[in-house]
């Protein structure tokens, strides 16, 4: 009964010493650029109503909050009107 577990324990040694690779050699350094990528430049928003109405048609995001930010200024008569609280820190919408 030995003489076959010793033959099985002697396939898995050398199926295992089979199956191992060699050692790589490590990955050399990728290069630095060197320049950092160009970012777009930052567009300033909007300052009237009818052009952050007309940025926020062709889908610019920041445009559309100043717009909303103008017109609650229109209709509080130019007093100050702090931004609304978040809707995840318990805010209304």
């Amino acid at each position: 009964m030995r003489l076959p577990i010793l033959a099985v324990m002697a396939a898995l040694m050398a199926c295992s010493a089979a199956a191992q690779t060699p050692p790589t050699a490590p990955m050399p350094p990728m290069p630095m650029p060197d320049s950092p990528s160009a970012r777009p430049p930052i567009q300033p928003l909007p300052a009237t109503l009818s052009d952050a109405d007309a940025a926020c048609q062709r889908g610019n995001q920041p445009a559309c909050e100043q717009a909303g930010k103008i017109r609650a200024k229109i209709l509080s008569g130019g007093a100050l009107v702090p931004d609304p609280p978040p809707v995840e820190g318990g805010g209304r919408r």
